[in-house]
């Protein structure tokens, strides 16, 4: 990809760079993001997201237990390439570290609009018209980003390598667009989707690589861990996670999105602690269970 085409991606311009007006916005922009970065970091505490990924990575890096809470990672529910990857979080302090991924979720909220544009352009010739649903889009959904960077989540990485995944599949770079969805659902696995979407628009060689690249995602924190400390890490996130979620758990917190929370939320009580009622039909847990599937 050219310097180009990643500033296209950014939304950035190029030729508007010479310009000292444009330029100076792109720097006032780049400066309240971070002067926003170090006011937030101030309000995080122990139990904000980005302290479960920052010592998950300590704790891969130190050997220590994943999913037991160790030095503050409390219900950390990835899997093990992910606190693999988080290592590089723990490089700095806890605070820095925050800083530094906020302004980088800001990045990514652009990147993800200019990545969506190029899909869009690919079935749509009118710029005109993908810029308006682009800018539709982007303000509409903007409120759901907003609460990825206030609680520093990694929705937006996962959600830029699925949309850079999916750009590239329709430019035919097939290797790029399957390592793009295979490590987003090595991080989370809410990608997994369009492992099936891959399949269906390729052959038999596009499953060789995807197998070939879920294998390595798989086998190297075992490597990197030891075999028999990376197997207990496997074997702990199924027991913490997949596995309760296999059984029918659900967890109806305000913040849960899925149709099985609401559901929930619609048919149970409260079960937030806070003030609101979602509750409008009076059924128990097996009857909540049943509307649901």
């Amino acid at each position: 990809m050219s310097f180009k085409y990643f500033l296209r991606i950014l939304l950035i311009d190029e030729h508007k760079l010479r310009k000292p007006k444009y330029l100076l916005f792109i720097l006032t922009l780049f400066v309240l993001i971070v002067l926003y970065a170090l006011s937030l970091v101030q309000r995080i505490g122990p139990a904000c997201d980005m302290n479960v990924f920052w010592n998950a990575g300590r704790n891969f890096a130190s050997g220590a237990d994943l999913y037991s809470g160790i030095g503050g990672a409390n219900r950390y529910i990835y899997p093990p390439f992910a606190a693999m990857i988080y290592q590089l979080l723990a490089l700095f302090p806890l605070k820095v570290t925050a800083v530094l991924f906020t302004v980088f979720n800001f990045f990514l909220f652009f990147a993800s609009i200019g990545l969506s544009r190029e899909i869009l352009l690919h079935f749509i010739q009118d710029k005109r018209i993908v810029n308006y649903a682009i800018v539709f889009g982007a303000v509409l959904s903007f409120r759901f980003f907003w609460y990825l960077v206030e609680y520093l989540q990694m929705n937006e990485i996962i959600f830029v390598l699925t949309l850079a995944g999916i750009l590239a599949s329709l430019k035919g770079k097939e290797w790029v667009a399957v390592w793009c969805i295979v490590i987003g659902v090595f991080i989370k696995i809410i990608p997994v989707f369009f492992i099936p979407w891959l399949i269906l628009r390729g052959n038999f060689s596009t499953v060789l690589k995807i197998v070939l690249c879920s294998a390595l995602c798989f086998i190297l924190p075992l490597i990197w861990r030891t075999f028999p400390v990376g197997w207990h890490d496997l074997n702990h996130y199924y027991n913490t996670f997949l596995g309760p979620f296999k059984e029918g758990r659900v967890e109806a917190l305000f913040k849960n999105q899925s149709l099985s929370a609401a559901i929930y939320r619609l048919c149970l009580p409260n079960g937030d602690g806070d003030n609101f009622v979602y509750r409008l039909f009076n059924l128990n847990i097996g009857q909540a269970a049943i509307v649901y599937k």
